[in-house]
């Protein structure tokens, strides 16, 4: 990929990309029509990104990167304005509802198009870990802050419940992929209501949860047995 000095130049290079990529696709993104979109050369567009290859792979990953940004940002409101998991919930269904809904399909398969492609350009494929790795510690981050206002359980992993909703939120974009699949938003969207109130914290069990938790990291581990079992004594009968 290209260097990584944003010059006025190079971003209006970038954004006549991503407008293309949005428009028609990958197959479909011409260096002429981008370059003389932004108001430059063909040649003054490869200084700034090097090769065809470069652009694209630039203009995939800044279009991932401002989805995620978009839908973390609205959920880090949500927990910032929550007082307790009720209103969270309540948030968090709207949320889903714009995010989940089929108007959203070309947003959310992104992400899919970017994992494919990335599997045979390497520059690619490090810079999508490396969104990704932002998407999974923005998105544990704001669950940690949910954690510490007592909007969510404190028992479970924030890291494990920020891997979670990245699944199922790439599982819409599976159902995307079939044009005959029946579209059940509402069921989807009460779905993941149910599961976020599972997040509820137990009245007053926080504290003996994390004790639980201390005490069983705690308790020695027995190894298993290899082997048949041993044969037992069975006492005469006379």
């Amino acid at each position: 990929m290209a260097s990584t000095t944003w010059t006025p130049l190079k971003k209006a290079i970038l954004e006549a990309a991503i407008r293309q990529l949005a428009r028609s696709g990958e197959a479909s993104l011409r260096v002429d029509r981008i370059a003389r979109e932004a108001g430059c050369s063909a040649a003054l567009l490869y200084r700034h990104f090097e090769s065809r290859e470069g652009l694209l792979e630039a203009a995939m990953v800044e279009r991932l990167r401002r989805e995620a940004a978009a839908i973390t940002k609205d959920l880090l409101r949500a927990v910032e304005q929550s007082r307790d998991t009720g209103d969270f919930v309540r948030m968090d269904v709207a949320i889903s509802r714009e995010t989940h809904g089929r108007h959203r399909a070309r947003n959310r398969a992104i992400i899919a198009e970017v994992l494919a492609a990335s599997r045979t350009r390497p520059a690619l494929r490090k810079e999508f870990l490396q969104q990704q790795r932002e998407v999974q510690r923005a998105l544990a981050e704001l669950v940690g802050a949910g954690q510490a206002k007592g909007i969510f359980r404190a028992d479970v992993s924030a890291e494990a419940i920020a891997e979670f909703v990245r699944a199922y939120t790439f599982g819409r974009a599976l159902m995307d992929a079939d044009p005959d699949s029946v579209d059940r938003l509402e069921e989807w969207v009460r779905i993941v209501a149910i599961f976020v109130e599972s997040l509820r914290p137990a009245p007053g069990g926080a504290p003996a949860q994390k004790r639980v938790r201390r005490e069983t990291s705690a308790a020695p581990v027995k190894k298993a047995e290899v082997g048949p079992p041993r044969s037992r004594r069975v006492p005469k009968t006379r």
